[in-house]
């Protein structure tokens, strides 16, 4: 496995932490260019990536084959709505009012887990990162 893993809305790279399910050893992002690399046997599996500040994703199924490494480039939804370098309580705020006047759905800056609709999922990213302290 390779890939390059970008910050969603300004494609630049992100240091992050890649895990594959069933194995308890993580790779991590080089910071300047984003890019993992992760050997692995032939067959199906399921990633999940982390980084600080961001909403964490999980890729399910990717098939893994003989030959040249499989690529899965990531891009990560940030949860600092207000870009202020810290995940706090205005960026729930500014999640609860997305999530108010668009009745839930279609909120772009938002969806975090980009399913097209905002909800508790969403809420739940920001949570994540506020009660871990991350800047």
């Amino acid at each position: 496995m390779r890939g390059i893993v970008t910050d969603r809305a300004s494609g630049e790279p992100v240091w992050a932490e890649v895990r594959v399910e069933g194995n308890s050893h993580p790779v991590f992002t080089d910071p300047n260019v984003g890019d993992y690399h992760r050997m692995l046997l032939p067959g199906v599996y399921n990633l999940t990536f982390n980084a600080p500040g961001y909403a964490q994703k999980l890729v399910e199924n990717v098939v893994v084959a003989n030959g040249p490494a499989t690529r899965l480039d990531v891009e990560l939804a940030s949860v600092d709505l207000d870009d202020n370098d810290d995940v706090d309580l205005a960026d729930f705020v500014e999640f609860g009012a997305w999530w108010l006047e668009t009745g839930c759905c279609e909120c772009g800056g938002a969806d975090f887990s980009g399913d097209g609709d905002v909800g508790a999922d969403d809420l739940e990213a920001i949570g994540e990162n506020w009660l871990t302290g991350v800047q």
